[in-house]
């Protein structure tokens, strides 16, 4: 229960940024735009991610659970997800300094540390911590 709240509380934080809203009624999230995705919380240094469908539509999603397929097969302790900046839409999920799910499949993370640090997700342009 303390997660979902939490993740309510990012959700509802982040859409001061107009990337998406709540229905306080359903709980339904409401995104402005089509296919896009948010990381809810500091770059590289959260592993909470939104995906906004062609509906529009989100749906919070776990990317140490999303990339359990990646090898070694299993779920990760230390996913997180990336975006290339703070209004881009196109957040990802990383590990081991690689995104997943870009355009064109797997890309290097830019200028990506083998451990993030705060100073490094500012460079990112990372969302209001929400701790």
């Amino acid at each position: 229960m303390k997660t979902f709240i939490a993740t309510l509380l990012m959700v509802g934080a982040a859409s001061v940024y107009g990337q998406f809203t709540i229905d306080v009624t359903t709980g339904a999230i409401k995104c402005d735009t089509p296919n896009t995705s948010f990381c809810l919380g500091t770059v590289l240094l959260t592993n909470i991610i939104l995906r906004c469908g062609a509906d529009k539509v989100g749906r919070p999603g776990n990317c140490n659970e999303i990339l359990a397929g990646v090898p070694p097969v299993g779920v990760k302790l230390d996913a997180s997800c990336y975006k290339s900046s703070r209004l881009a839409g196109d957040a990802v999920c990383s590990f081991k300094c690689v995104g997943y799910g870009g355009p064109n499949g797997t890309f290097p993370i830019p200028g990506c540390p083998s451990k993030p640090s705060p100073a490094h997700a500012e460079a990112c342009g990372p969302t209001p911590s929400f701790a």
